[in-house]
This record gives structure tokens, C-alpha cells and sequence, in this order.
């Protein structure tokens, strides 16, 4: 995938290694309930890593100290740290702060489209977001996905000179596998990459690239998995954001990038609107 991840990336055609002797949907909807109950003590041992390792917190609180940002102004930059610094699942205002910072930085080289982490408002057409950079990013959440019933996040990317689509899944599954399912938005995952080849790639695509590599082991780490990825791409930084290394090394590397990107940019205005309120956003 165009640096998203470089761990393992296929064609449309061929099918995730893990259900490959899946013949029935008996027997890959057995191996799911595996896999979900292999998330379960996943999620419990990384509780306990994160309890145990409060060196992210010890390690950071200086720097973080350092910064004098008004939070009381700029709620979403200390609710990101602190989600970050826990081993909470994120919230969808999380990701939008890491959009936010993205989006605002001249020198990245991605636009991040942000507008299916939130239901759609019925009153409200949705307006395509347009954008003079290459490469689009845009995450998508399908709808309690996890055994922890809560959601799970997704990216597509898209890019426009290139007319190709990826799709990276930390779970490592496939647009095959997923294209059924539903995501906050209301479409399905199929109708969705339709709305995206019409609207961001001229309903032309060279080529579909997808991650087949397992990437997260627990049920709720995905958002982390998913902040990395844009700031992989945003930063041209594979090393420090590598999908390979554990969630709590990505933590701490996001938290390294608010903290460097946040006090320049926070000297700006923060609209925040009514969808940007922690009591209308789920954690993935």
C-alpha cells in the first residue's frame, strides 16, 4: 500500500491466508468466533502490559508538561494525549485531532477525508470533499464489529494520478470477505467503494491493493493501527509507524507527533462542531 503499510499487500482476487481452508460458511464463521475469542485475551494481556508498563506515561509527562497548551480551549489535543496514554479504545474525536493536525501541515503529502466517521446527517447532503493532493485517506467504521462490541475502523486510500485503491484492514481481511457488512455511514462496504471509485477516481481503477497481514491481536486497538497509517503516509515515516510494531510502541509515536505538531498549530482558531462532541462519538 502506498506508505500505509508495507507489511503485506495483495491483489483483489486472492483471499486472506487464515480462511483459505474455509470452504463453508459454517466453517469460516467458526473460525471468526476463534479469532474473536483469541481478540478477547488479546485485549485482556494488553490491559495488562499497558497497567504494568506505565513507562509511556512516565516518558512523556515532562514533554507533555512542556507544551502549555490551553486545553481548556483546545479540549481535543488533551483528550487525544490521554486516550493515547490509557489503553482505552480511541474515540472518533481522537482521530480527527491526528486529521486535524494532517490536514493543516503543508508538508504532508495525503488529504485525509474525514467525513465517514460519523453517521450521516439526513438533512444534510454530503458534499464531496475536494482536495489538490495526490493521495486521499479516508477512514471508514463498520458498526460493532469486535466481540468487545465496539466499533472497528478501516482505511481506503486512494490515488488520484495513479487510479488506485488500497484497503487496509489491521485484522488483515478483505474487501471479499467485508464487502458485505455495514459501516456508520449506512452503506455497505461494496456500495461505499463504489460512492469512492465514482466520486474521488473518475470510475476508473488500475488496480485494488489489500493487507492480508494480521496486524492487531486484540479487539481494540484498530483505531491506533489506523492513526499510524496517516501518520505513516503523512510523515513518509514507515519505521516509527510500522503496523508490525506493538500498539503501545504506535501509541507513544502518536503522541511524540501531537506533541511536536500541536503547539504550532493550536495558535489557530479550532472550530468544533456539534458532530465533534464526545457524547455523539463510539469507541473503536
Amino acid at each position: 500500500m502506498n506508505n500505509i503499510n508495507s507489511a503485506s499487500c495483495i491483489k483483489t482476487q486472492q483471499t486472506s491466508e487464515h480462511l483459505l481452508f474455509a470452504k463453508t460458511s459454517f466453517s469460516r464463521s467458526f473460525l471468526h468466533l476463534i479469532e474473536k475469542i483469541g481478540d478477547l485475551f488479546g485485549s485482556l494481556i494488553s490491559f495488562a502490559r499497558t497497567s504494568y508498563g506505565s513507562f509511556v506515561k512516565t516518558s512523556l509527562t515532562t514533554k507533555i508538561d512542556k507544551l502549555n497548551i490551553p486545553y481548556t480551549n483546545y479540549p481535543y489535543t488533551g483528550s487525544a494525549i490521554e486516550q493515547l496514554l490509557s489503553n482505552r479504545c480511541l474515540r472518533q474525536t481522537t482521530i480527527m485531532e491526528i486529521v486535524r493536525l494532517v490536514n493543516k501541515d503543508e508538508d504532508s503529502p495525503i488529504h485525509v477525508i474525514s467525513s465517514f466517521l460519523f453517521p450521516p446527517n439526513p438533512n444534510v447532503p454530503l458534499a464531496i470533499e475536494k482536495s489538490n493532493k495526490n493521495i486521499l485517506m479516508i477512514p471508514i467504521i463498520f458498526k460493532k464489529q469486535s466481540c468487545m462490541g465496539v466499533d472497528h475502523i478501516v482505511m481506503v486510500t486512494v490515488n488520484k494520478q495513479d487510479k488506485t485503491l488500497s484497503y487496509y484492514d489491521p485484522k488483515g481481511y478483505t474487501i471479499a470477505e467485508r464487502g458485505e457488512d455495514k459501516l456508520v455511514s449506512g452503506l455497505k462496504l461494496k456500495e461505499f467503494l463504489g460512492y469512492v471509485k465514482k466520486n474521488y477516481l473518475d470510475n476508473t481503477i488500475t488496480a485494488v491493493i489489500e493487507n492480508i497481514e494480521k496486524n492487531q491481536f486484540d479487539s481494540h486497538n484498530c483505531g491506533v493501527y489506523a492513526a499510524a497509517a496517516i501518520v505513516s503516509a503523512a510523515t513518509k515515516d514507515n519505521n516509527t509507524y510500522n503496523p508490525r510494531l506493538p500498539a503501545l510502541s504506535l501509541r507513544e509515536s502518536l503522541i511524540e507527533y501531537i506533541v511536536d505538531k500541536a503547539p504550532s498549530q493550536n495558535t489557530q482558531n479550532v472550530q468544533q462542531s456539534a458532530d465533534y462532541s464526545d457524547e455523539e462519538t463510539d469507541e473503536f
